[in-house]
């Protein structure tokens, strides 16, 4: 899950392990069982999008993952990645600095959930 506070469009994808891609571009992807949506957290003024893939569903592999930046005006916004293996959270914090660095990990051929 992606959250970030701020003006900017900031967007995630994730290549899931049939090297299909995942994004706000390509929301479903019938082969790995991967799925985006995007919303607003009123309750944090958080904008939020999200890729997963159903609880023992997602193909077995590395899921690469990218944060783009799209900035809309001068100033840097802070954004919170935050990745669910097999039901344990690990959280990430960004700021736009590392934005289309191309950032991916390895998640030793488990599953995102």
């Amino acid at each position: 899950m992606l959250s970030w506070d701020g003006d900017n469009d900031i967007a995630i994808s994730v290549v899931a392990p049939t090297e299909s891609i995942i994004s706000w571009q390509h929301p479903l992807d019938i082969k790995s069982g991967g799925k985006f949506e995007e919303y607003f957290d009123n309750q944090n003024s958080r904008r939020i999008e999200n890729i997963y893939f159903a609880p023992d569903e997602g193909p077995l592999g590395v899921y690469p993952y990218y944060i783009h930046s799209f900035e809309t005006d001068s100033d840097d916004d802070t954004w919170i990645l935050t990745i669910y293996v097999d039901g344990h959270k690990v959280c990430l914090l960004y700021t736009s600095d590392a934005a289309d660095e191309g950032l991916g990990v390895d998640l030793g051929g488990r599953r995102i959930i």
